[in-house]
């Protein structure tokens, strides 16, 4: 999917002042995000494992027999049971005395969906940093949550590709109250995809959430930042990068004045904006200083 053009971070007052005085964005490790649910939902395969695990001996079959061409790399463990097939087919066993025996074996199948999500499930310490951005430029609830209740700050950000400008990599979060699922476990099970479901895994994770948080439209880029003994940690962007800054409608004018004198000396480039409540509809309108 493709970034948008703008993306937007809502923020209170102080905040602005130390983005603006300091050129630096804090992207923060996501267990001091306010949704206590954050990257706690783990993904799921459907059908599940178990639920594979007859049609997963029969591909195994059909590839040791001769039956079936293979169009992909094996996994290890099928790899390994494919051989144990062939050899047992070298000995003169039939392909359903050979099945029957295998039906009825524990093949702990499940330990490998455990361990896949306990991999993922590493990146989640205080290494992991995230900057949390909203497509949308001017919603109510985002001004009231993340704006300090309509009395902060919101900054626009463009990416800019010949500076390869982190923006460029965000990733949209998609809402949803059913559990992410990851597909059929068959192709996890038969085929060396391990790098690519982890990929999958992380995604359902880290760019998940629950449909009450839709109203935030949000993106996210994400990064780690091992050994420094925080949770979270403050990058420098460009000034180019910052295309406007918006004042919420109840800003006090001590905030305002010191906010304008910032972008005036150190983003003079930069447009502002200020949000006013119009017959029940709140528009943001070119503000001067």
């Amino acid at each position: 999917m493709k970034v948008p053009s703008r993306l937007f971070k809502y923020m209170s007052a102080n905040t602005a002042k130390l983005v603006l005085g300091s050129q630096k964005l804090r992207w923060s490790c996501p267990s001091s995000f306010n949704d206590i649910n954050e990257l706690q939902r783990m993904p799921a395969f459907k059908p599940s494992i178990e639920a594979c695990k007859d049609d997963y001996l029969k591909t195994l079959m059909n590839f040791a027999y001769g039956e079936l061409q293979l169009n992909k790399s094996l996994s290890p463990d099928s790899k390994y049971l494919v051989s144990v097939m062939q050899m047992t087919k070298g000995q003169g066993l039939d392909k359903d005395t050979l099945y029957r025996e295998l039906s009825s074996l524990e093949l702990n199948l499940s330990s490998l969906e455990d361990n896949l999500r306990e991999e993922t499930e590493r990146y989640n310490n205080g290494d992991l940093r995230i900057i949390c951005l909203s497509e949308d430029e001017n919603n109510e609830v985002m001004w009231a949550h993340y704006g300090d209740n309509h009395t902060g700050c919101m900054f626009e950000f463009r990416h800019i590709d010949e500076l390869d400008t982190p923006f460029q990599m965000a990733k949209k979060v998609t809402y949803t109250d059913c559990t992410p699922n990851l597909g059929s476990a068959l192709d996890f099970l038969l085929y060396d995809e391990r790098q690519e479901l982890l990929a999958k895994t992380a995604d359902a994770i880290y760019y998940t959430k629950t449909a009450k948080w839709e109203y935030e439209k949000e993106w996210r880029v994400m990064t780690r930042r091992p050994g420094e003994g925080k949770r979270y940690s403050d990058f420098e962007f460009y000034k180019e990068e910052l295309v406007s800054v918006t004042f919420a409608a109840r800003i006090v004018d001590e905030n305002l004045t010191a906010l304008v004198s910032l972008i005036k000396v150190h983003f003079p480039q930069c447009k502002m904006y200020k949000v006013q409540s119009v017959r029940g509809k709140i528009e943001r309108v070119e503000f001067d200083g």
